[in-house]
């Protein structure tokens, strides 16, 4: 029933956008109909709408902003990471804000600790070795607050980098349990990272060193004088030129005196 429900109301919202007429309350309401889970293949259709919108991810943007309810901002989040298509000045604004509560001694608030979580979690569209240093740098940051965003997003962009730590809590997860749950979700990401770094290094253009030559290749004094002086070939082809003349001026001016 909940099903219907939720592709009746995409179906009716879908012909307001379309017509020019939605509203804040509209986007609203399309936003928190997202499904708690986004892998179920029940809730294409809010995916699908949430993509195919156009100009949304703007309006999405100022609506989180406004968000003051802390259970409010994991759906916005949803609509964001569905999208991926955050211009980079939003994006930093966001990031900033997050790096601010995160550097913050004191334990965040319900809103805070949500707000920056969802942060993080969308750095999982824009990989970069500065994304991925931020993630690293909070990971275990007010006793992992955000570790499972921050986990969620190494998965995608994480390079060896982030290894270290991963394998650590993979450690500590499964030392008094070796088939904790968590602690296999995250064997998994890490045996993906390692697959992503090994075909990216597969994909790597062999740096070839040049051979040295044998004794029978080595090059000769002369030529290597040769190579780095043009002219000496000039030079020698006008020393023969100048012999041949001198000898058949001598031999001319004897034939010469005979007469």
């Amino acid at each position: 029933m909940k099903i219907i429900y939720t592709i009746s109301f995409i179906v009716v919202f879908c012909s307001q956008i379309y017509a020019g007429n939605l509203t804040n309350e509209d986007l609203k309401q399309l936003i928190y109909a997202a499904p708690t889970d986004i892998d179920s293949e029940n809730d294409n259709a809010w995916i699908s709408q949430i993509r195919s919108f156009p100009d949304l991810t703007p309006k999405i943007y100022v609506l989180l902003n406004q968000e003051k309810n802390p259970e409010a901002l994991n759906p916005i989040f949803s609509a964001l990471r569905v999208r991926g298509d955050l211009d980079s000045k939003s994006l930093e604004e966001l990031l900033n804000k997050a790096i601010e509560i995160a550097d913050s001694e004191n334990e965040p608030q319900a809103h805070d600790q949500v707000f920056a979580s969802g942060v993080f979690s969308l750095l999982e569209d824009f990989p970069s070795d500065v994304h991925e240093k931020i993630l690293i740098k909070y990971f275990n940051v007010h006793d992992g607050a955000y570790r499972h965003s921050i986990i969620n997003a190494l998965e995608h962009i994480g390079t060896s980098a982030c290894l270290p730590v991963l394998n650590d809590l993979f450690d500590f997860r499964t030392q008094n349990n070796p088939s904790d749950f968590q602690g296999m979700l995250i064997k998994r990401i890490i045996a993906k990272i390692e697959m992503r770094e090994n075909r990216k290094n597969r994909q790597k253009p062999e740096i070839k060193s040049k051979p040295k030559p044998t004794s029978d290749q080595a090059p000769s004094l002369s030529s290597e004088t040769e190579k780095r002086d043009p002219s000496r070939g000039l030079k020698k082809g006008t020393f023969l030129v100048l012999g041949i003349a001198t000898i058949f001026l001598i031999y001319w001016i004897s034939k010469k005196r005979r007469t």
